[in-house]
């Protein structure tokens, strides 16, 4: 289980979402992204919602 988000020093926590087709690409995006993050000390939180489409 992922943990909290935790803000940064003066208390702003940024949220993103990444939407898109089926294999478009959003899991290497995300997880490329999460690294260069984390590379950067920025605390990185992953979620995956449910799928199943509308």
């Amino acid at each position: 289980m992922p943990s909290s988000p935790r803000s940064a020093e003066d208390g702003t926590v940024m949220c993103g979402v990444v939407d898109g087709l089926d294999l478009s690409g959003k899991t290497t995006f995300v997880t490329a992204l999460a690294t260069e993050l984390e590379n950067r000390g920025h605390p990185v939180v992953e979620h995956r919602g449910p799928s199943g489409g509308c």
